[in-house]
């Protein structure tokens, strides 16, 4: 950054424009349901997919697990970050611990971290079986054998990205019908 006579005249490096999580508009347009995060101990990172839990369906959502063909209908919608939390208390170093109430948006386009490269028109997919460092409830584009969900028919990329790089997926539960297991 420059600085001539007390003005900024340059910038440096660019910023980030968005992070995981974060909403991406300042819209209407949108919607999350309030739910809580069901997992033993593990805290639910921001910007990932979530599935509902199966022994309280209606108010609670842990990571995707098990199988695609299992996750696939219980899919509940992707992690939006927040600051109406007490830190220390409630948020852990990637989202909210155990047991705290969450934001999960349904509808509407929020900044995701995907596995690989995307770009508009490319697939959705969400991961669900995990292996080595892959983290459940990521999103890319490609299938990976029988380890994703797909969620083509319900969402969209909105901007390229990258596994540096977040990118904007546009998200509508509407027709949550369709999602479908990678075969």
């Amino acid at each position: 950054m420059a600085i001539s006579n007390g003005q900024q005249t340059s910038v440096a490096d660019a910023m980030t424009i968005g992070f995981p999580g974060l909403l991406a508009d300042g819209t209407n347009l949108k919607n999350c349901d309030s739910k809580y995060n069901a997992e033993a101990s593990a805290e639910l990172p921001w910007g990932c997919g979530v599935v509902r839990h199966s022994s309280d369906e209606d108010n609670a959502v842990v990571k995707p697990h098990t199988s695609a063909a299992a996750a696939a209908p219980l899919f509940a919608g992707v992690l939006a970050h927040s600051h109406d939390y007490a830190p220390d208390i409630e948020v852990g170093t990637t989202g909210p611990k155990s047991k705290v109430t969450c934001s999960v948006l349904t509808h509407g386009r929020i900044y995701v971290l995907p596995e690989e490269n995307v770009t508009p028109g490319d697939a959705v997919r969400m991961r669900v079986v995990t292996a080595g460092a892959e983290v459940a409830g990521k999103f890319r584009t490609t299938a990976d054998g029988t380890d994703c969900i797909n969620l083509s028919k319900i969402a969209r990329w909105v901007t390229t990205g990258s596994s540096t790089v977040p990118a904007i997926l546009e998200i509508d539960l509407t027709g949550a019908a369709d999602v479908a297991a990678d075969t």
